[in-house]
């Protein structure tokens, strides 16, 4: 069954219908999900996108390097051991999650990225900040700065207090 109310679930134990949460993308990146219940729903949330195994991040990987690649390519950058055939499964599975296309040459697909790797970035990052520091921008930076096996050069130091003047005269 599909509902239009597109931020929504229905439960199949009470006919309320439940918020999923995220609302942060835009209506071309919605996605046809079964939810919970095993009613389809339409999500704007890409939350469950990104439950990726190493494998899926390591072939995603792959892709933002080479900007498109066929599966042959894929098995042998991966170099290790991979049939043909699971890393044709594996891709199937990523565009499926809407995080690749394809496109036909000839016989072949070539795949590629569905979104941009500095947008893909921005909504990791915010899913990290959301997570692991409760949405603070502060606390991340902290974490950062305090972080002795990664120190900053007097340069990059300089980059982020402009950086932070800059934002401090926007927010005025």
């Amino acid at each position: 069954m599909w509902h239009d109310r597109s931020m929504w679930r229905e439960d199949a134990k009470l006919t309320e219908l439940k918020p999923l949460g995220c609302l942060s993308i835009t209506p071309d990146h919605l996605c046809k999900k079964v939810c919970m219940a095993g009613i389809f729903c339409i999500c704007p949330c890409v939350e469950h996108h990104m439950d990726l195994s190493k494998r899926e991040r390591q072939i995603l990987e792959i892709l933002y390097q080479r900007g498109e690649s066929s599966a042959a390519d894929v098995q042998e950058i991966l170099d290790d051991g991979s049939s043909y055939s699971a890393v044709r499964g594996m891709l199937r599975v990523l565009y499926e999650k809407q995080l690749v296309e394809h496109r036909s040459v000839g016989a072949k697909y070539l795949f590629s990225p569905a979104t941009p790797r500095d947008e893909a970035a921005k909504s990791a990052l915010g899913r990290l900040v959301d997570t692991f520091f409760a949405g603070s921008i502060e606390q991340v930076v902290t974490t950062l700065l305090s972080q002795n096996e990664r120190k900053l050069s007097k340069s990059d130091l300089d980059r982020l207090s402009a950086l932070i003047e800059e934002a401090k005269g926007e927010s005025k």
